[in-house]
């Protein structure tokens, strides 16, 4: 298990003061249990930090505990890909709501084999009464009729969280995206540019390509300009 790490910290108590909480910013559990699962959880995370790189007032993170009740350090949850509008977005150790002031917006989780029951029951009323206004499932090793992941998302109504209708692509208006299940990956679609965004493995893919494209112009120019040149006037 991996040592736990203070999140908090101040000089020492003087002698009958309560001694502060500490929060941990590790539960000493492993992020993802197999490479399908990280994935899956990837394809939705690193398109959506890069979607808002630069963006003043919204937090994307995944894996980070998020601390909901004041001086319990038992009452956290990780979820595998969260968005915050309105926060700064500038790093931290774990998110404690209390100082925050704001829960999630968007929430994503990533079925395990043995989670699936949990994250569609209890942790669903978790974030509901947490005030989450957005969160989907995904379960990658979903496969039925030739068809493999199982997507399903659910919005804040009422104090509680309703399951959406619709199947296949899925909206989001709390970030004006949709997602959609691709074989055991999420493809999120930017609704105001129509534009699908790059998994990270496509976008390596990309940067490659256009770093051979360069190479080439390169050769070309080089060539062109080892070309004995006819003399002006002739």
């Amino acid at each position: 298990m991996a040592e736990d790490r203070v999140v908090e910290q101040r000089a020492a108590p003087l002698l009958g003061e309560p001694r502060p909480v500490q929060y941990p910013d590790s539960d000493g559990l492993q992020m993802a249990e197999d490479d399908e699962h990280w994935e899956a959880i990837m394809s939705i995370r690193m398109p959506l930090q890069q979607l808002f790189r630069g963006c003043a007032d919204t937090y994307v993170v995944g894996d980070l505990l998020l601390y909901y009740r004041k001086n319990d350090r038992r009452r956290s949850v990780a979820p595998d890909v969260m968005v915050v509008k309105g926060v700064d977005p500038g790093p931290r150790r774990s998110y404690l709501l209390w100082e925050e002031g704001r829960p999630p917006d968007f929430v994503v989780e990533v079925h395990s084999p043995d989670s699936r029951d949990y994250d569609r029951g209890e942790k669903r009323e978790l974030y509901a009464r947490l005030g989450v206004r957005e969160y989907f499932v995904f379960d990658p090793l979903y496969e039925e009729e030739g068809r493999a992941g199982d997507l399903r998302g659910y919005r804040l109504w009422g104090g509680r969280l309703v399951e959406l209708d619709a199947r296949g692509e899925l909206r989001s208006d709390e970030l004006e995206l949709s997602l959609r299940a691709e074989g055991k990956r999420v493809r999120v679609r930017d609704l105001r540019t129509g534009q699908d965004l790059p998994w990270f493995d496509e976008e390596a893919e990309a940067r490659q390509a256009a770093e051979a494209r360069v190479a080439d112009l390169e050769a070309l120019l080089r060539d062109a300009n080892a070309l004995p040149r006819k003399p002006v006037g002739q």
